[in-house]
């Protein structure tokens, strides 16, 4: 595509990290991600979204919690839902242990924890992990 004088920007890298999750070739999305920020281009929250429930849906859940905090720290708005989103995904999966750390984490980046994610963490509170 660049090539022919087209300039690849932040909803073609997520389209083709989606087909590549899709794929489930994640090495093939991650090789993506690192181009996109090589060239500068900022990633989407659905990129996110993509290569999170790929991890999860293939067990790989302390791979998705380490994608997160790699990709975070330069948009609050983004790590705020990225994290969060994470959190929620990791609670419906029972994966308690993992989502009370997401959520410590969240606290201490001092990110806003809507209420909504407030409602699945009383859910944790008490479980064994």
């Amino acid at each position: 595509m660049e090539e022919e004088g087209l300039k690849v920007d932040a909803r073609t890298y997520d389209a083709l990290v989606l087909a590549k999750c899709n794929e489930g070739k994640l090495d093939g999305a991650m090789v993506l991600l690192k181009r996109m920020a090589d060239d500068g281009v900022p990633v989407l929250l659905s990129t996110h979204v993509y290569v999170v429930n790929s991890l999860l849906s293939r067990g790989f859940f302390e791979q998705a919690v380490k994608f997160v905090r790699h990709f975070s720290g330069k948009d609050t708005w983004l790590d705020t839902e990225a994290f969060g989103r994470l959190a929620v995904k990791l609670i419906k999966l029972d994966r308690f242990g993992e989502a009370k750390e997401v959520l410590d984490e969240m606290r201490k980046r001092g990110l806003v924890i809507v209420d909504q994610l407030k409602y699945y963490e009383s859910k944790i509170t008490n479980k064994k992990y």
